[in-house]
């Protein structure tokens, strides 16, 4: 598999897993065959097209032969394509229908929902992965209980974005979350999401839920001083996701939370684009006296790695020594697979060239 970036003349590529790469400029009107197929060029590699169809291109419903997986229709100066049908015979899983596309209302010009033998459902926009259902848990659940578990008393929780609901499904398990508020732009989100992924949707009847069709800019401006712990539940940065990693974003929801207050947005991956990611951190060291970058391990994202920005109003905050910590009797007891007080610990210790990269 490979990721395909737009440069002005060139592609690079992020080699994951590659039989065959082939570079295509239009005017040559055919593919020609890279001679370098192991070669990364990391200064053209733009981290925002980088999340390759994993599973949609192999076992969840491809066709053998060659597959474009350039993600941007509208930029067709340069495409990547794998060819895979010469040294990898496709064998149709058992189930592989197409239940997409599903655009307009999905801020995204392709949208689509694919059964995998191995993953099950794969919610893909874009061209890319946005959750499985083998995995997602463990995204939800380290987006969620990574702050809440840093509050001593997280009882009003606000979620912005996460139409999807499996942040609201983890939050809701937490034993001192009085009052889940999600704010999601689009109701259509929520409606494809109860109807596709069900797994994820089931967030929806907690009795603790409060869901807002609305703008989370507006929302936070309505509602200062009122959190406890917010959380970000984002796509990356790129079209309206962007404006989600801005300064002024961070400054807003602070305004948002209350005295010792904690955030929480997804962070992407160093490995991809460490200086986004300190860029970011960056913008909350202006606004929060104390800020971290958390990981989980999640498969289906690139990498194989996602991050989290974490911040908090309280200079006290000891982000790897929660203050909430759950026995073992009592994580099987909440229905959590990944986290732990352990893998929470885990989770703020950085490969030493992250660290250097990441931290002033």
């Amino acid at each position: 598999l490979a990721a395909g970036c737009r440069t002005e003349r060139a592609t690079s590529v992020c080699l994951l897993r590659v039989f065959s790469v082939c570079v295509c400029h239009p005017e040559e009107k055919k593919s020609v065959p890279s001679d370098e197929p192991f070669r990364v060029v990391f200064r053209n590699f733009q981290r925002t097209l980088a999340r390759p169809v994993l599973l949609g291109q192999g076992e969840a419903g491809a066709a053998r032969g060659t597959l474009q997986v350039s993600r941007h229709q509208d930029h067709p100066e340069v495409c990547v394509y794998v060819d895979a049908s010469s040294t990898l015979p496709f064998v149709p899983p058992k189930t592989c229908a197409f239940l997409g596309p599903l655009f307009p209302p999905l801020f995204s010009p392709i949208a689509s929902f694919l059964p995998s033998e191995s993953h099950g459902v794969v919610l893909i926009l874009d061209g890319i992965i946005q959750c499985t259902e083998r995995d997602e848990f463990a995204y939800q659940e380290m987006i969620s209980f990574l702050p809440l578990c840093c509050h001593p008393n997280p009882q009003r929780v606000l979620i912005v974005g996460g139409g999807d609901d499996g942040v609201a499904r983890e939050v809701a398990k937490h034993p001192a979350v009085l009052e889940v508020h999600q704010v999601e732009i689009d109701e259509r989100v929520v409606e494809l999401s109860k109807q596709y992924l069900p797994f994820m949707a089931c967030g929806f009847e907690s009795p603790k839920l409060k869901l807002t069709i609305g703008d989370g800019f507006e929302y936070m401006k309505q509602h200062e001083g009122a959190f406890d712990v917010i959380i970000t539940d984002s796509s990356d940065p790129i079209g309206p996701a962007e404006s989600l990693f801005r300064e002024s974003y961070f400054e807003l929801v602070k305004r948002a939370l209350k005295p010792n207050g904690i955030i929480c947005s997804q962070g992407g991956s160093f490995w991809l684009d460490a200086g986004h990611v300190r860029e970011t951190l960056d913008y909350c060291r202006k606004h929060f006296p104390r800020v971290t970058y958390g990981l989980a391990a999640v498969p289906s994202y690139p990498t194989g790695q996602i991050g989290f920005f974490i911040a908090s109003l309280n200079p006290e905050t000891e982000f790897r020594e929660p203050a909430r910590q759950f026995e073992d009797a009592e994580i099987d007891q909440l229905g959590l697979r990944y986290y732990t007080t352990d893998v929470h610990r885990a989770a703020f210790t950085l490969p030493r060239f992250a660290a250097k990269a990441l931290n002033p």
